[in-house]
């Protein structure tokens, strides 16, 4: 599905609730600030301390990760980075970080429980060394002191419709009933498409698995959610039969999210996004996010993905 983004993404300006965190006190899609021009942050303001010499070819971060290990800062909320049934973490997250920091010879690989509105502040005092959980690359995280890697997926919507559904393209929708969650940015993108005239009416539930019920018993005829609050019910283990409604064009299309470092890393950065980078190219970042049922739509490419940082 076509992306309108134009090769560089410095993004600020999306003053949105989350959408998979409804019902929910944890945000799987932060609000994203808005765009702000203060001072940014010095590099050295976060600079961590270590004593490890660069290796050959590595950045002197990299060097230090490879031998003292890395730490995820993580609110521990699927699909991200969660601890699955086996005691083990999980998520889409975890499983391209995981991919990413083996590739650059990181074998110790550890996960913090951190709040979500306090991961920046622990990545600044070097508790954590990234964050992930969907974070929006925006300026104003920029300016707190937040470096980070090129977009690694869209965070955007979707609609969900029973597998035996009639509805084929985003046309049917008109006149059908929209479940939706109180208070998401799925409600306001439903509403106006009743201004529109693209659906008939909204049903509006407390949680996003109560809407993926309702469609599901027929009581609405699609779900309009974020794409990754949608994974859950797209599993294998999911007793729900929805399917994505393909010909659907997301309403988000600026909302990028990246993984966040150090300003005073940036070498690392770099050296991670090559690594990314490869994995958009080569497939195995789709790989990933089919093992995860998520939606074609969150795939963002290497040209459109780079992201500049205010600390160049």
């Amino acid at each position: 599905m076509k992306k309108r983004l134009a090769g560089i993404i410095l993004v600020g300006v999306l003053a949105f609730t989350s959408l998979a965190g409804c019902g929910s006190s944890k945000e799987a899609a932060p609000v994203a600030e808005s765009a702000t021009t203060e001072t940014p942050m010095a590099e050295d303001a976060a600079a961590p301390v270590t004593d490890v010499a660069p290796s050959d070819g590595v950045s002197a971060t990299l060097a230090k990760y490879q031998a003292e290990g890395f730490t995820i800062g993580a609110d521990l909320f699927a699909p991200y980075i969660y601890e699955g049934t086996d005691g083990n973490m999980t998520g889409v997250d975890y499983d391209i970080l995981t991919e990413i920091l083996t590739q650059l010879g990181i074998t110790d690989i550890k996960v913090a429980p951190t709040a979500y509105e306090s991961v920046i502040l622990e990545l600044n005092n070097n508790n954590v060394d990234c964050t992930c959980d969907g974070m929006y690359i925006t300026e104003a995280r920029m300016n707190q002191g937040v470096y980070f890697s090129d977009v690694c997926y869209f965070e955007n919507d979707c609609v969900l419709i029973a597998e035996d559904s009639t509805i084929a393209t985003e046309a049917d929708l008109v006149g059908k009933k929209l479940a939706v969650c109180t208070g998401s940015v799925a409600a306001n993108i439903g509403e106006e498409m009743v201004a529109d005239g693209r659906v008939g009416s909204l049903d509006y539930y407390t949680s996003n698995d109560l809407t993926f019920q309702a469609v599901s018993s027929g009581q609405a005829d699609a779900v309009l959610c974020d794409c990754f609050a949608a994974s859950p019910a797209m599993g294998e283990d999911s007793n729900l039969s929805l399917k994505y409604l393909d010909s659907y064009t997301p309403q988000l299309t600026d909302a990028v999210a990246g993984f966040g470092f150090r300003a005073s890393e940036k070498d690392f950065v770099a050296e991670f996004n090559v690594v990314l980078n490869e994995m958009k190219e080569d497939g195995r970042l789709q790989a990933i996010f089919d093992k995860w049922n998520m939606s074609s739509s969150v795939f963002c490419g290497v040209e459109e993905g780079h992201t500049v940082n205010l600390a160049q």
